[in-house]
């Protein structure tokens, strides 16, 4: 027995830069291999062994394929047994004794950037059609995978075909109940996009909100499936402005004979026009047609 000896070790998770850890973290399910082609797999501590060494001189390596990919192995500085690079050492051994050797591994460090959505709408048309547009974008960090999601008002619908990205059509979106999934693929450096889409109003009887919202869902180089923060949208509509939407206003003035002086019933019609104007906030274009004589 005292011809062999134990050699055991660790691979340690050193802190971030801005992280206390006491007692350090071990990485669990790594492969180490001695240079004879023996193995072992550190447990839920991060430790590994290998038994019934021979004296002499060993190389002890670790497997990077089986190092977490947020990770980087590290060289300690008052470690000076490292075989070439920090993933192996030398261990050199005597019989009959204990033997001690750790790895390090860190997380790297990733690039940072941001990503932000705006939500704005365009004026209801006259057929009842509201118009949003999503500007989003990003800088430094490549997303992968890049999924702009839009919950949909309450009772409203999507438009099909109605959906561009920067002026041009794209693929419809996949629906799930009243969410909208765009597939957007890959973007990198400083982007911006513009997403335009088209929705249906609900036939209003009272005043009420319409509450759009959306969020990005991407992959970065160490992350998948990062969201960013939604960004909500509120819409006030009242039962007027849906119905102004959709029919003409027509006052018929009555004139006597030969005269240009409006009746008091006139007059009427024309207060409860203002009236439901004034609900528009003066945020209202009017075009009016009207028809007279030859008498000045």
């Amino acid at each position: 027995m005292r011809s062999r000896a134990l050699l055991l070790g660790r691979i340690i998770i050193d802190p971030s830069d801005n992280e206390k850890q006491t007692p350090p973290k071990g990485l669990v399910g790594a492969r180490v291999y001695m240079e004879d082609g023996r193995y072992a797999l550190t447990d839920e501590r991060g430790m590994f062994h290998f038994e019934d060494v021979t004296p002499g001189t060993h190389v002890i390596q670790l497997d990077l394929d089986t190092i977490p990919s947020q990770f980087e192995v590290v060289a300690t500085e008052h470690n000076t047994r490292f075989a070439g690079s920090a993933i192996s050492q030398f261990v050199d051994v005597q019989g009959g004794t204990l033997w001690r050797t750790d790895f390090h591994v860190k997380e790297k460090k990733v690039a940072t950037g941001k990503v932000s959505l705006q939500i704005i709408n365009e004026r209801p048309d006259d057929s009842g059609k509201i118009y949003y547009r999503i500007r989003f974008s990003g800088d430094t960090v490549p997303v992968e995978n890049l999924r702009l999601n839009v919950a949909l008002p309450k009772g409203t619908s999507y438009l099909p075909g109605s959906a561009q990205l920067d002026g041009k059509e794209i693929d419809e979106p996949r629906i799930t109940e009243d969410v909208l999934t765009f597939k957007l693929g890959e973007l990198s450096g400083d982007w911006s996009k513009t997403l335009r889409l088209a929705i249906s109003t609900p036939k209003i009887t009272s005043d009420t909100e319409l509450n759009l919202k959306a969020y990005l869902l991407f992959n970065n180089q160490a992350h998948k499936n990062l969201r960013s923060p939604v960004a909500e949208h509120s819409l006030p509509i009242t039962s007027a402005q849906t119905e102004d939407l959709l029919e003409e206003y027509i006052i018929r003035p009555h004139f006597r004979h030969g005269g240009a002086t409006l009746q008091d019933s006139d007059h009427a019609a024309i207060e409860k026009l203002v009236a439901r104007l004034r609900v528009y906030n003066n945020k209202i274009r009017i075009h009016a047609v009207g028809h007279t004589d030859d008498i000045p």
